[in-house]
C-alpha cells in the first residue's frame, strides 16, 4: 500500500496537472487554490505561525508550506514523493524530508507548534497511529490542523450513484472503498492510492486525545454545482451541509 501511494504521488504531484512546472506556475496555482478555497486562510490563520515551528505532513508541491515560509515560519515539509519535494523546493524555504508519516515519530527530536496536513490522512490505512504520533510531536498547547474526506458529502454520494450504480461498478464486485481510490486526479486501474472517508463523529473519535476539537465541513467544487453562480456566502452554506472536506482543528 505504501509503495503504491508513493508511486502514484511521484507520478501525479497533488494539484499539478502540468509537467512543465515553474516557480511562477506554482505561485499562480497557489492563488487559484486560495480563490477556490476562500475559507482556508482564515481557518489555518497562516500569520499566527510566524516565527513558529510548523510541520506539514504530505506537503505535495508545497503550496501551503510556501505560504507558511513566506510569513517566516520555521517549516519542515514531509512527503513520500521525492518528485513532489523537488517541486516544493522552488517556493518553500525550509527543511524537506522524504519519508512516510508512519515513521515520523522516529524522525524528529524537536517538537512543533503546529502540525498541518491537508488531504493526506485519509490515504493512510493506519491513520490512528499517525494521529497519535502527531499528538506526541506537538509542543504543549500546540495545534493540529487537518483535512479529511467527508463520507456525508455530495462527492461521496455522487460516486455511489454514478460510478457504483449507473456505471454498474457495484455489480462488477467493486466496493465503495475501491471506488474511492479513483477519487484523485490521475488514478487508473494500474495506479491508484489508498483512500477512505470519515464522518464527523469518526473524526472526533480519531482526534479524541486533543482538546477542544473543532470540525467544519467545507469544500464544494465547480463539479458539484456546475450550473450555479453563487456568492461565497451561499457556497459556504451549501458546503457546510454537503462539502467534501472535514477541516479539523485541535490542541494538545
Amino acid at each position: 500500500m505504501l509503495k503504491e501511494n508513493m508511486r502514484f504521488w511521484d507520478k501525479h504531484p497533488c494539484g499539478l496537472h502540468d509537467k512543465d512546472w515553474t516557480q511562477k506556475l506554482l505561485l499562480n496555482l497557489r492563488e487559484e487554490r486560495y480563490a477556490e478555497y476562500f475559507w482556508l486562510k482564515s481557518f489555518v490563520n497562516f500569520e499566527k505561525w510566524s516565527g513558529k515551528k510548523v510541520l506539514e505532513i504530505g506537503c505535495g508541491m508545497g503550496l501551503d508550506s510556501s505560504t507558511f515560509s513566506e510569513l517566516d515560519a520555521k517549516v519542515v515539509c514531509l512527503d513520500l514523493s521525492r518528485n513532489s519535494l523537488q517541486i516544493a523546493k522552488e517556493t518553500v524555504k525550509g527543511d524537506l524530508v522524504c519519508a512516510s508519516a508512519n515513521t515520523m515519530g522516529n524522525l524528529f527530536r524537536d517538537k512543533f507548534d503546529l502540525i498541518y496536513t491537508f488531504g493526506v490522512l485519509h490515504h493512510i490505512p493506519d491513520i490512528q497511529s499517525v494521529i497519535n504520533q502527531i499528538y506526541d510531536l506537538l509542543k504543549n498547547r500546540g495545534e493540529v490542523v487537518a483535512m479529511l474526506y467527508n463520507r456525508g458529502s455530495i462527492t461521496y454520494w455522487k460516486m455511489i450513484l454514478i460510478d457504483g450504480l449507473l456505471r454498474k461498478q457495484f455489480f462488477k464486485g467493486k466496493t465503495v472503498d475501491e471506488l474511492l481510490k479513483f477519487a484523485e486526479w490521475g488514478s487508473s486501474e494500474s495506479l491508484k492510492p489508498y483512500a477512505t472517508c470519515y464522518t464527523v463523529k469518526e473524526v472526533k473519535a480519531l482526534f479524541s486525545k486533543f482538546r477542544h476539537v473543532q470540525v467544519e465541513v467545507h469544500g464544494l467544487t465547480p463539479f458539484d454545482i456546475p450550473f450555479l453562480k453563487m456568492s461565497n456566502e451561499s457556497v459556504r452554506f451549501l458546503e457546510s451541509k454537503v462539502g467534501w472536506f472535514l477541516m479539523v482543528k485541535g490542541y494538545k
